[in-house]
């Protein structure tokens, strides 16, 4: 829209009269579409805070608006070429270019660029995509190796005559492997039509098809993690499906998985029973998981919400003489999260039946039991041009990517039940 644009001019004048300049500017703009940081740096978008909708801005008004009225092809192609070769404005005072000219250049590429971010962004944080409010999100700078811990035996205190020492902690390393680093990324590339013919959709396009694709794929990843598709768990050099249906050996003596379909609040109790009758490897303390999570495939939504939120339940005894009828069953504080189809996409793919794979349901801590290394965070980068990209009149190229991999780092948090 040109009143969108005629706005991002007049912010920029005003970053440039109160001294600020392109860099005020460009902050300026990632705010105004609500391109923030979460707590671990990475690039978060807030859709409540966000001043300008990206889909709203209109590529050619951009271009006429920063660039002139009469704006062609060769005005786009300079005016990238300009950015590819000096950068920044502060960066190329002082050039051939007078400054004055080349801000208003700088800020037309760096105005498509957080365009092209902020559609991006869009994309990559669509509401389908949830793995990463499962799992502990973790900034690291490592590849593959192991999660050092240190584990206890446990014996912290004893019935002490006076002047006897307090015992000594036994205190030893514990380590959970975890898998290499993945690396994923996808281009967007932009030629001078899509501004000169006004061809908006096919940058919205080709920003939303890189966001979903980049995001889809880790989705993946994180989802075969907590589904127990991809079994990534080994502690202490001994490797074990993450969802056992019998202890194993120690340190994977843990039961979290059973024959039991989500029906009625009975099937619920079962799993918090076999969940938090495992202990822990060293200490032989207890699992508890206060306020769980407790995730359903699409298909059960609305069974899910008849077994949680009942207005009253009738319980029948055996011989069909006594009946009770209370108020609603579930007490302790559980939080539903119904899974997308994305997830139960991933159990068909991995050979689980159309009738078994809808009745699969998980409960637990997730963010005890799985976490995502991340190396790169989701981040959308120009790239240089090469005399190819050129002859096929493309004028900007950006990277969207990021670099991490899912693992399990304690399964006894998580519990898994199933039809079959």
């Amino acid at each position: 829209m040109a009143h969108l644009a005629d706005k991002l001019k007049k912010i920029l004048e005003q970053n440039m009269n109160e001294g600020r300049g392109l860099a005020g500017y460009r902050g300026q703009l990632r705010e105004m579409f609500g391109i923030t940081e979460d707590d671990n740096g990475s690039p978060f978008l807030n859709r409540a805070e966000r001043l300008i909708d990206p889909l709203q801005l209109d590529a050619r008004e951009i271009a006429m608006t920063f660039l002139g009225r009469e704006v062609g092809g060769s005005d786009i192609r300079r005016a990238f070429a300009l950015r590819e070769q000096f950068g920044t404005f502060s960066e190329a005072e002082g050039a051939v270019v007078l400054p004055s000219h080349f801000a208003r250049i700088s800020a037309f590429t760096d105005t498509v660029a957080g365009l092209v971010d902020a559609l991006t962004m869009e994309a990559y944080t669509a509401p389908e995509f949830i793995g990463d409010s499962l799992m502990e999100v973790k900034q690291e700078r490592v590849n593959g190796g192991k999660m050092i811990g240190v584990m206890n035996d446990g014996g912290v205190s004893g019935d002490l005559l006076d002047g006897e020492p307090f015992p000594t902690v036994g205190l030893k390393e514990t380590y959970v492997e975890i898998p290499d680093n993945q690396r994923y990324g996808n281009v967007i590339q932009i030629n001078e039509k899509t501004f000169i013919y006004d061809r908006t959709d096919m940058l919205e396009s080709s920003c939303k098809n890189a966001g979903t694709a980049v995001a889809r794929n880790k989705e993946v990843r994180q989802a075969d993690c907590v589904l127990g598709i991809t079994n990534t768990y080994s502690r202490d050099g001994n490797a074990a499906n993450t969802y056992l249906t019998t202890n194993g050996e120690i340190p994977n003596n843990y039961t979290n998985s059973s024959t039991n379909e989500l029906t009625n609040y009975a099937n619920i109790d079962t799993a918090f029973q076999i969940l938090e009758g495992n202990t822990d490897p060293g200490t032989g303390f207890e699992i508890t998981v206060a306020a769980p999570q407790l995730l359903v495939m699409p298909q059960r939504q609305m069974n899910l919400e008849s077994v949680l939120y009942p207005e009253f339940v009738r319980r029948v005894t055996d011989t069909g003489n006594t009946l009770t009828q209370t108020q609603r069953s579930l007490i302790r504080p559980i939080n539903p999260v119904v899974l997308s189809r994305i997830w139960y996409n991933r159990l068909i793919a991995a050979g689980v039946s159309t009738t078994n794979a809808p009745a699969r349901w998980y409960m637990g801590d997730p963010k005890q039991a799985f976490r995502y290394r991340q190396i790169i965070p989701f981040q959308v980068n120009s790239a240089p041009l090469s005399s190819e990209d050129a002859r096929r009149e493309i004028v900007g190229i950006w990277v969207a990517r990021e670099h991490g991999v899912p693992f399990t780092k304690e399964p006894r948090f998580m519990y898994r039940g199933t039809k079959e």
